[in-house]
Parts: C-alpha cells; structure tokens; sequence
C-alpha cells in the first residue's frame, strides 16, 4: 500500500500534490521561524515551541514537519474524514474536530498556527483571522497561504476564488504584523493545473505528469503566481 501512495503523491499530478510539490518546501523552511521570543530579524534554529495548531489541516500534508518543531501539536478539521487520515499516519497530535470560526480553544493558547489554502473556504474569512489571533499567545505566528487571483479553474469548493495580494494583507494588518511573503505556483502550475482539471473531468483521475511541475522550482521564471505564502506575528 505504502508503495502506491509514494507512486500516486510523486507521479500523479493532482492538485494537492501540485500544492505540496511547489508550496511545500516555503512552507517547511518557514516553520523554522517558530520559536519564541519572536524578532523580525530572527533566523530559522532547531528550537521548539510548546505549542502549535495545524488549521484546515486536510489529510495532514504538513503535520509531520510541524510535529518537529512543536511539544504539543493540535490538528483542526470541520471534516471528520480528514481527521481520521491525519490518524492514521500516526503523527504525536491531538486531533479537535471544529470550525476554524469558532475554535474550541482559550485566548493564547498557541505559539504558532498553520493555515494553508484553508480561508478562501470561509463564508467570514475577517471572523476566522480574529479567531486565530484570539487562540496565539504574545509573539505568537502565524503562517498562512491563500490562492491569488485568477483563478486557473473553476473550484466549487471555494468561497472565494482567491486574494489579490493587498486584500491578505489587509485582512491580517489588524491583529498582525506581516514579516515575510513569498509565492509559488507560476506559469507552469497554473498550465498544469488547468490541464488537471480538464483530464480529470475527461478520463476521471489525474495524469502522471507531476516530475514536470517540479521543475519550476528550478526555473528562474516568477511571474504570475498562483499562491503566496505570509509569515506574520500577533501585535
């Protein structure tokens, strides 16, 4: 089994592993940001903070890689289906079905909050920012990742087809202070990502082309992305 789940999450050019492929490694370099106390010059060290909160956490793409740098990982999910995936990768977190709107959690009781791709789902995406900056403790950070608009297809899951890039930093301006962005997804995801979505809708599963997309982290070419990526601290 492990076998093809590896075959699938390398080969197959889904839009999740696309997500992963290309936005997976800033996210992972930016969760070395997570220690306290917190300074905008800070670099990234192998320290750990207490506590931390995967949001939207989906299937647990990046639970692991937070599991490393946390004491105490809490994995959110509306859906109790992703949940139960996040379970069985037997990762040390404690798993809270809830809405990111509405979180079950006293005011600062995180250092660092996760949210990746997750807020364009929501009907108040404001409600869920003051939610998160409720749950984060003094310093606390947040990373969050948002689609930018347009749109490469149509997502009926979405809310909200996307951000500009100053409608998300506004959105964080009253409880945050923004440190870094940085994005991904350009030209070539967007093609493919296109393209995913008309095989899919055609032949009913995603095409293996996935090696293709890697090789824009290797290209200079950064015009047009699809995805940015904001690391910022609670005021």
């Amino acid at each position: 089994m492990k076998i093809f789940q590896w075959i699938f999450r390398n080969l197959f050019a889904h839009p999740d592993n696309i997500r992963l492929a290309t936005q997976g490694p800033i996210i992972k370099k930016n969760i070395s940001f997570v220690p306290q106390p917190f300074r905008v010059d800070s670099q990234p060290n192998n320290k750990k903070v207490k506590t931390a909160v995967d949001l939207g956490c989906g299937t647990g793409r990046y639970t692991k890689w937070i599991s490393q740098k946390a004491d105490i990982l809490v994995d959110v999910d509306i859906d109790e289906k992703m949940l139960l995936r996040v379970k069985n990768k037997n990762i040390n977190s404690l798993l809270v079905r809830a809405s990111i709107d509405m979180l079950p959690f006293k005011q600062g009781s995180f250092q660092f909050a996760l949210l990746t791709d997750v807020i364009e789902h929501s009907r108040d995406d404001r409600q869920v920012i003051n939610e998160i900056a409720r749950i984060l403790g003094k310093n606390g950070i947040i990373l969050i990742s948002v689609p930018l608009l347009p749109p490469p297809y149509p997502d009926k899951a979405h809310i909200k087809p996307g951000y500009s890039e100053n409608q998300i930093i506004a959105l964080l301006k009253n409880n945050f202070q923004v440190i870094s962005q940085e994005y991904c997804m350009f030209k070539l995801s967007r093609v493919l990502l296109n393209f995913v979505y008309r095989f899919v809708k055609v032949f009913k599963f995603p095409p293996p082309i996935l090696p293709v997309v890697r090789l824009e982290n290797l290209m200079r070419y950064r015009e047009n992305p699809f995805n940015i990526i904001v690391l910022a601290m609670k005021m």
